[in-house]
């Protein structure tokens, strides 16, 4: 599913996902969610949730309108999705909820956040600052495709006892929109999967129960 017809200026767009994450808090509890575009006095994205009432056993529907800018179906073919070399590493990610606590106290500490992923199946949160070091772990987790394997010839990353290094692939990236992405985790999903050009780009995907796709492209942070 793709929506190229509601687009927004890049002015406004920061306000746009303001009012989408505050309106998608409500589908915590949502029975069912309908995403539509509507003309009302200006062209919106409508969100229609409904939701258990707290007094009865029936449901209640709260609406969301958002202002958005529609493009003219002539100019689609200038918003195609960007063009990114293929992934050297596409890991599962465990649940979102548990991956945003910890991005959220990391970069309490640091603006930016390591990201490695190895072709075992380990995940890797790593922030750095000029007292501590702080690592998170993740095992066991599904590898979908690694195009390694990646030699290491820099720094960036430290040998650890049973991980062969030249399996690893990372990206350094910002915490605060790796920590808007995960924010997702409201949204009813089945997966969600990481995609590491190494050194380049991470690439997120969630994907929801009725097939929907949510791509998020973070560029890496290059010294």
């Amino acid at each position: 599913m793709k929506f190229r017809a509601v687009m927004v200026d890049a002015g406004p767009m920061r306000e746009f996902t303001t009012n989408l994450a505050r309106s998608l808090q409500t589908l915590k509890s949502a029975k069912a969610f309908k995403m539509k575009l509507t003309k009302k006095q200006c062209p919106c994205l409508t969100l229609e949730i409904e939701v258990p009432s707290s007094t009865s056993q029936q449901t209640r529907q709260v609406t969301h309108d958002i202002p958005v800018k529609v493009i003219p179906r002539k100019s689609w073919s200038d918003f195609q999705e960007p063009k990114i070399p293929k992934p050297d590493i596409s890991i599962e990610l465990p649940a979102l909820k548990q991956l945003r606590t910890t991005i959220d106290r990391m970069r309490t500490m640091a603006a930016e956040v390591m990201i490695r992923a190895s072709a075992e199946g380990r995940l890797t949160l790593q922030i750095k600052t000029d007292t501590s070091k702080v690592s998170t772990r993740f095992k066991d987790l599904r590898v979908e495709a690694f195009e390694g394997p990646i030699e290491h010839s820099d720094s960036e990353t430290e040998t650890q006892a049973n991980e062969d290094m030249s399996h690893i692939c990372y990206c350094r990236v910002d915490a605060k929109k790796l920590s808007m992405f995960l924010s997702a985790d409201q949204i009813s999903h089945n997966r969600t999967v990481c995609s590491i050009v190494h050194k380049k780009l991470v690439i997120l995907c969630l994907q929801t129960e009725e097939n929907v796709k949510l791509q998020c492209f973070i560029t890496g942070i290059v010294f």
